[in-house]
């Protein structure tokens, strides 16, 4: 990682964010963003996959030790950072895996970048949903606020990541 502190204020950033307006916005039960999620998402390509799970286990803890919810955002963002690999890999090419570029719409294109993006927050979604709700009886409803979640937070990550990267053509 060329420049740890860009990252470092991603992270809190993205965290306070989640914690002192989208976590206290009262839209409704279905206005869930999780928008700490940029910061796995937003990790250099090339970044190894035990930083990526560290960064994941990072997130998901400071999410859970500031809302309260005892391990849900950890449950949800593990599997999420171990998958970022697998997922770069179907939308990058090994040319750009190997450089230390920012995923954006920039670097990978928009619709890739979406696609990726995404996948990711769909996953983490649907975990952290299904977690929540610890019963299928109501799964349909279930699986809607996910996919309603996971919509809402791909807008917010999106604008965090053009946000980011505008300067740098791609590279934070």
């Amino acid at each position: 990682m060329r420049n740890i502190w860009r990252y470092i204020l991603l992270f809190v950033i993205t965290l306070l964010l989640q914690l002192f307006l989208l976590d206290r916005m009262t839209v409704g039960v279905w206005f869930v963003p999780l928008v700490y999620t940029a910061a796995l998402i937003l990790l250099p390509l090339n970044t190894p996959t035990f930083v990526v799970l560290l960064t994941g286990l990072a997130t998901g803890l400071a999410a859970d030790l500031t809302t309260g919810t005892a391990g849900l955002n950890v449950i949800a963002a593990l599997p999420a950072a171990y998958l970022r690999r697998p997922l770069l890999r179907l939308f990058c090419s090994r040319d750009l895996m190997r450089e230390t570029l920012v995923p954006s719409p920039e670097t990978m294109g928009r619709f890739k970048f979406i696609l990726y993006a995404s996948s990711i927050i769909s996953l983490h979604s649907l975990i952290f949903h299904l977690f929540e709700a610890l019963s299928l009886s109501h799964l349909g409803r279930t699986l809607l606020l996910s996919a309603v979640g996971a919509g809402e937070t791909l807008v917010f990550i999106c604008i965090i990541a053009v946000i980011f990267t505008v300067k740098n053509n791609g590279r934070l």
